[in-house]
């Protein structure tokens, strides 16, 4: 379902016709406002307009930056200051929430996750978005194509945001820390986690006693003991446990046995 005809017009022509190439590898696009995005790939380093004061590296987008600069340690704040006096220059703000943006349109996109309008939905699904790029990320799912590669053990990942991650754990990479401990990981989801069991966040209650967890994972693990379920079998015996791991010290004193 679409609100507007241009929404679905812009729908039929992502999904059945890519009539606008790309000059320079030939890339094709159902709509020409993505093939001029992906063109600013192939632009001159000057396109880049936001800079890290740091380590000079250059964006084309703030919100790129912007990530970039939780890569640097907390008491390098140059970076901070920078993109600081950059959001200063043209603002807009959320009246929802402390955020602030340098582009009206990411602001709007924003808002729509606030409201919860998700106007782009997956055709095969049903699935609803608030953005026509998370639907695009959505759809790889979709597919069994894995054209992104692993250099050092040659493992697929249908998309280059996954590849990123797991390269991170081969070059032992963790560019996220926590303010409270200095634990790092390798993911931004991760500490935030982290950060929740710092300050005690935990949304998720069990009805069926007082205790909260951090995650909605933690809360269906703590579930399995009220109704006594152990999802992990023993292939060589009828026991079963709650946790993989205590399955896996079962099955090393089948080992010592044989």
């Amino acid at each position: 379902m679409f609100m507007t005809k241009r929404n679905l017009n812009v729908h039929i022509k992502s999904r059945c016709g890519k009539s606008h190439q790309c000059t320079v590898c030939e890339k094709t696009f159902g709509i020409k406002s993505k093939l001029k995005r992906h063109m600013i790939k192939h632009t001159e380093k000057k396109t880049c307009l936001y800079e890290c004061k740091l380590c000079y590296k250059h964006y084309k987008y703030s919100g790129n930056l912007a990530a970039h600069m939780k890569t640097h340690k907390a008491d390098d704040n140059t970076c901070e200051e920078s993109y600081e006096k950059l959001v200063g220059e043209t603002s807009y703000n959320c009246t929802m929430c402390p955020k602030k943006f340098i582009h009206y349109d990411s602001l709007m996109a924003h808002l729509r996750a606030h409201s919860g309008v998700r106007t782009h939905t997956c055709y095969i699904c049903g699935k609803s978005f608030t953005e026509s790029r998370t639907l695009d990320y959505h759809m790889q799912t979709h597919s069994d194509a894995k054209p992104f590669v692993c250099k050092y053990c040659g493992k697929g990942f249908k998309n280059a945001g996954y590849l990123r991650v797991h390269t991170r754990y081969h070059e032992n990479e963790r560019p996220f820390a926590c303010k409270t401990c200095n634990k790092t990981f390798v993911t931004s989801s991760a500490l935030n986690l982290h950060v929740k069991r710092h300050v005690g966040d935990r949304s998720y209650p069990c009805i069926a006693c007082d205790k909260a967890f951090v995650t909605n994972i933690d809360l269906k693990l703590h579930m399995m003991i009220h109704f006594g379920e152990n999802p992990y079998a023993c292939e060589l015996c009828p026991k079963k446990f709650l946790w993989m791991c205590r399955l896996k010290s079962h099955m090393k004193t089948h080992k010592t046995k044989l």
